[in-house]
């Protein structure tokens, strides 16, 4: 940009508050308080390690003791506004592990309570018992990590409900993880779970479906427990990874405040049976059904845990027996779930 010997325009500017909807902020704005907000996954807070997270505008240290226990405090000491998160989790002589603050080693519990000033001399009465930082509710569910977002301006509103439990899974863990920031509110997200007709456009891919294909479907809604579903049915059949995964597959996604979503994939429903025999042996008999066909091992028949996929042997080619034809067989019935989970943890308010 050219240089200019203009003065700028000292002028404060006051932005005009945009309309409001009857009973809350307007699209697009705002979060919803006293509810649990997804902030880390359990694995990404390793014993001792201090991090630093964002959520509703408010900077959080969260952290985990070597006992396994979570804390998380607000991420500011009520000293000189240094962030404890670039401070250290120590060991005090009575055995219990407190966050050290990296300014001037103000100590505090994992309840935010102040438990030492180093640079205090023995004729000080000072209580540093009511000097506090502020401690959020904090609690694991399935291998994510909650705080309780309350509206209690003085920090003292405590949860009313437990953690969202996604229902059908197990082994307390993500198999998979991948992570995406989109730039956006979370109102945004909701709408494009509620928004069908982008599919054919957003998710046109070779592997997925293609743009001549495009049909009409009707997807059904209902209400569940803080949110709303797209109701279990069947996936489009122009999706090519659906008919990898075989069967008759069924989806559900599921919306949960504030910002959970959750797709079950049910995949795999496969009866074992011959298919038409391939012509004759070639000396002019024809084939006997099933004869010299060695078959693979039947699927495990017991119902998979959600979230987990199942490796085993698919639908193949006998081998050829020297008595006779191949034969087209499927392996044993097999019903698996998959879950996908997609997590929205607004960084601003």
């Amino acid at each position: 940009m050219p240089p200019t010997d203009a003065k700028p325009d000292l002028a404060p500017v006051r932005e005009t508050p945009a309309p409001r909807a009857e009973g809350g902020p307007r699209f697009g704005s705002g979060f919803l308080r006293d509810i649990w907000y997804f902030a880390a996954l359990s694995g990404d807070l390793r014993p001792g390690k201090l991090q630093r997270y964002e959520i509703l505008g408010e900077p959080i240290l969260l952290g985990r003791k070597h006992d396994g226990s979570v804390y998380a405090l607000r991420d500011v000491c009520p000293h000189r506004a240094a962030p404890l998160s670039a401070g250290r989790l120590v060991r005090e002589a009575g055995g219990g592990e407190v966050v050290e603050c990296p300014y001037h080693g103000w100590r505090f519990r994992a309840d935010g309570v102040c438990s030492a000033i180093p640079s205090m001399v023995e004729d000080q009465e000072i209580d540093v018992g009511r000097i506090r930082v502020r401690a959020y509710p904090v609690a694991e569910s399935q291998g994510l990590v909650f705080v309780w977002m309350t509206s209690d301006s003085r920090g003292e509103g405590e949860p009313d409900q437990l953690p969202p439990t996604i229902p059908g899974i197990v082994g307390g863990k993500p198999k998979l993880i991948d992570r995406m920031v989109f730039d956006a509110h979370i109102d945004h997200a909701v709408v494009g779970l509620m928004d069908p007709a982008h599919g054919p456009y957003v998710h046109q891919n070779w592997w997925w479906r293609s743009a001549a294909s495009q049909h009409e479907k009707a997807k059904a809604f209902e209400a569940r427990e803080a949110g709303f579903a797209m109701v279990r049915h069947p996936p489009s059949k122009n999706s090519y990874a659906y008919r990898l995964l075989g069967g008759a597959p069924l989806t559900e996604i599921v919306f949960h405040l504030p910002g959970l979503r959750w797709e079950h994939i049910e995949v795999g429903k496969r009866l074992r049976r011959p298919a038409v025999p391939a012509p004759g042996r070639g000396d002019g008999e024809p084939a006997e059904p099933g004869a010299g066909v060695r078959s693979r091992p039947a699927m495990d028949r017991r119902r998979r845990p959600a979230g987990q996929m199942v490796s085993g042997p698919e639908a193949g080619m006998g081998r050829q027996s020297p008595r006779g034809p191949r034969f087209r067989q499927s392996g044993g019935r097999r019903r698996s779930a998959l879950a996908q989970l997609s997590v929205g943890a607004p960084a601003c308010a």
